[in-house]
């Protein structure tokens, strides 16, 4: 497992792609706001929202059907968390919908923020799909750090992003040398083997950081995010931001009035 699987268009030409990291980060988070704070049931403004990011993808020249397929790992973690509103009652009186299946009643309100919930998150998603697959993680993390986001907490994400990978490979390596050697097992040995290959990983991951840390020392690590390219506000991004205010403006005043 590599980079690559996250940056498979961080490559691509366009006027997304040639955008500064802050725009584009202090876009995606105006977006999601915008799409959290709509009104259960409304659906004009969901529709509009969608257009939106739509658009925006198709700017950068990433294939929907990309962002689709990624887009739809959320809907499992949703799901489980949204799947009982639909059968709690609400306090707006709006009644039920009588099921004749386990003696279960659905709240009509409940089932509007459930496929609200759903749909948020979706819009969600694809505008952090979209932030990753424009923007390179370097150039993500330098734009979080003058934007003013807490030092550590970018620090956190970048050995994360970094390391990660590497993490994933051991454990497959593990897997793979498991499945080599104990192929005839009963479930009682299988589970005490994978709860000893989580403890060796846990230890190989500590000592390995350990390294990390030392070896970073040494070289007069400071904690600064160094890129060789300088960011700077262009014109292209005064005028997406101003479109894409305009644009958001424009849905919240409709959807109110």
């Amino acid at each position: 497992m590599d980079h690559h699987l996250l940056e498979k268009y961080n490559t691509l030409e366009s006027t997304i792609h040639k955008l500064d990291p802050r725009t584009k980060i202090l876009f995606s988070l105006l977006y999601v706001l915008t799409v959290v704070f709509t009104v259960p049931g409304d659906i004009v403004k969901l529709g509009a929202l969608l257009l939106v990011i739509v658009s925006v993808i198709i700017m950068a020249k990433i294939p929907l059907i990309y962002v689709f397929k990624r887009s739809l790992v959320i809907f499992p973690f949703v799901f489980i968390i949204a799947m009982f509103l639909p059968f709690f009652s609400v306090a707006d009186g709006s009644g039920f919908i009588e099921l004749k299946v386990l003696g279960l009643n659905l709240s009509r309100k409940g089932l509007y923020i459930f496929w609200n919930s759903l749909f948020k998150a979706w819009f969600a998603i694809m505008a952090m799909i979209l932030l990753s697959s424009t923007t390179s993680f370097p150039l993500m993390l330098k734009g979080l750090a003058l934007l003013k986001v807490p030092f550590i907490l970018i620090m956190i994400l970048s050995f994360m992003y970094r390391y990660i990978f590497v993490l994933i490979d051991k454990a497959q390596k593990l897997n793979r040398a498991v499945k080599l050697r104990h192929f005839s097992l009963n479930n009682f040995k299988q589970i005490k083997i994978i709860a000893n290959m989580i403890g060796l990983l846990f230890i190989m991951t500590y000592e390995k950081g350990e390294r990390i840390y030392q070896s970073m020392v040494s070289r007069g690590f400071e904690g600064n995010i160094k890129l060789m390219d300088r960011l700077k506000i262009k014109a292209v991004d005064i005028v997406f931001s101003v479109v894409v205010l305009t644009v958001l403006l424009f849905i919240n005043l409709w959807s109110f009035l």
